[in-house]
């Protein structure tokens, strides 16, 4: 159609339409550096990010028929620095040396978003400013903020003689703002030994360069869930009311969008691993075995609610976890020349994850159903329980046809009650792959650069959701 003006087609979106965005993100840093002593130093560091987003929309009633006139204008703040203070030693004794750091660090990570939308405005131009034209019930203004910080007290030290013994001792106390309380701080020691078997008086294999044995044991810590998860979360929304005496014919509400939970704590992980690296010909051939033994504690989860419940779920320390396997890698130069040379590497993985236990009640508790999907409200294809890896699918036996293509709306009623209901569901394979397989080579020749790379796994299903 054509405008009084005589605009038409693609004119009238470079008129009436406007959708720009601006961002501004300046990145700091600096450090201060002090030389003690020849053997001790002290250095503090400060980075930080900032970011400032905005982004404008305007779409015209003469391209936006249904709506009129609408337009939105919002802007994202981001700023996150990190304070390291570390005093850093390092101190030889004849054939003996000691080295280590000692300090604290401080992350903090902020963020906002502010939007504004309108519709029915009487402007036609794109002007986003038009929006505060918009009167209720036409207009929405939005707004959320989050931060949260981690400060850490840590202290490392390792012991060497010789380069061929190494003791490594590891201390950090951890506290996270999305905590409470006592549960605000936890605490992770790590200690580690290495033997350098080629650096031996003794060791006379030729074709073997270096060889060394590994095996430490240590805890680390996980706080990786959004802030404010401790406390109640309420959401503002607009509801209908045409009663006489409400002009806008709506109503601002607020509902319970996320449960509080006060005594969510630090997850935690204890691991012993033992390795062993091996060197052959000048380096020309590298090799690496680790074992490992990982107990989780205190998992953390999002558990979902019943619809009918009014809100959305919470997070919780719903349990523990056991993973162990070995990983092996083999790297190797098979050329090196002056204007060429060719590497090659192989890795593979293999990983057994059970839980076990659940906090509800250990082998008894019926187990956490996750792993949503679409078509429906709160339909979940996994389960959390003791005994099984997590991940593991929770469903309904499939029933085949004689040419073996699955029945549609046909499952084995594996109670034998003549209906089909939850207790008929099993668990059975999991998500998580068993073995996993990488490989990488690189041919260089002068400038000239080619490099393949690939992976696999086995062991691991995929829900399709036909």
């Amino acid at each position: 159609s054509e405008d009084e003006d005589g605009t038409t087609g693609p004119d009238k979106w470079l008129k009436y339409f406007k959708n720009g965005r601006t961002q501004v993100r300046v990145t700091p840093s600096l450090y201060v550096q002090w030389d003690i002593v020849p053997w001790l130093s002290f250095k503090s560091t400060f980075g930080a990010d900032y970011q400032s987003i905005r982004s404008d929309m305007f779409k015209g009633q003469k391209i936006n028929y249904t709506r009129g006139s609408n337009g939105s204008s919002s802007l994202i703040s981001r700023f996150k620095y990190n304070w390291d203070n570390m005093f850093m030693f390092n101190k030889k004794f004849g054939l003996h040396s000691i080295s280590g750091t000692a300090g604290m660090t401080m992350t903090s990570n902020m963020s906002g978003t502010q939007t504004v939308s309108g519709w029915y405005l009487t402007q036609d131009n794109a002007m986003t400013a038009s929006v505060n034209g918009a009167v209720s019930p036409y207009n929405s203004t939005t707004f959320s903020a989050s931060k949260n910080t981690i400060l850490s007290f840590l202290a490392r030290a390792v012991y060497d003689y010789r380069n061929r013994y190494t003791l490594t001792a590891t201390f950090r106390a951890d506290g996270s703002s999305r905590f409470q309380g006592a549960n605000k701080w936890a605490y992770f020691p790590s200690f580690a030994g290495a033997w350098r078997i080629s650096e031996e008086r003794w060791f006379g294999v030729k074709s073997i360069s270096m060889a060394k044995l590994r095996l430490g044991w240590g805890m680390v810590g996980n706080e990786g869930i959004p802030s404010y998860r401790t406390m109640p979360l309420y959401t503002t929304t607009t509801v209908s009311d045409h009663t006489a005496s409400n002009l806008s014919g709506s109503q601002i509400g607020t509902y319970l969008s996320y449960v509080a939970n006060p005594n969510l704590k630090w997850e935690t992980t204890s691991q012993v691993n033992a390795g062993l690296d091996m060197g052959f010909f000048k380096g020309r051939l590298t090799f690496s075995a680790d074992y490992y033994f990982k107990k989780t504690k205190d998992l953390l989860f999002w558990l979902s609610v019943p619809e009918s419940a009014g809100t959305r779920g919470y997070y919780g320390n719903v349990g523990d976890i056991a993973n162990k396997g070995v990983e092996l890698e083999l790297n190797g130069i098979l050329i090196e020349k002056n204007d060429m040379s060719w590497t090659a590497g192989f890795n593979m993985a293999y990983n057994k994850n059970l839980v076990t236990k659940l906090t509800a009640s250990d082998e008894e508790a019926a187990g956490i159903e996750t792993g949503g999907i679409s078509g429906g409200t709160g339909n979940n294809t996994q389960l959390i329980q003791v005994g099984y890896p997590m991940r593991s699918f929770y469903l309904y036996q499939q029933v085949y046809d004689t040419d073996g293509n699955p029945i549609n709306g046909v499952y084995v009623d594996r109670d034998n009650d003549g209906q089909i209901t939850d207790k008929d569901k099993y668990v059975g394979h999991h998500a998580d792959a068993d073995f996993t397989f990488g490989f990488n080579t690189r041919f260089t020749y002068k400038n000239w650069t080619a490099a393949l790379s690939g992976h696999a796994a086995i062991g691991n299903w995929v829900y399709n959701n036909v």
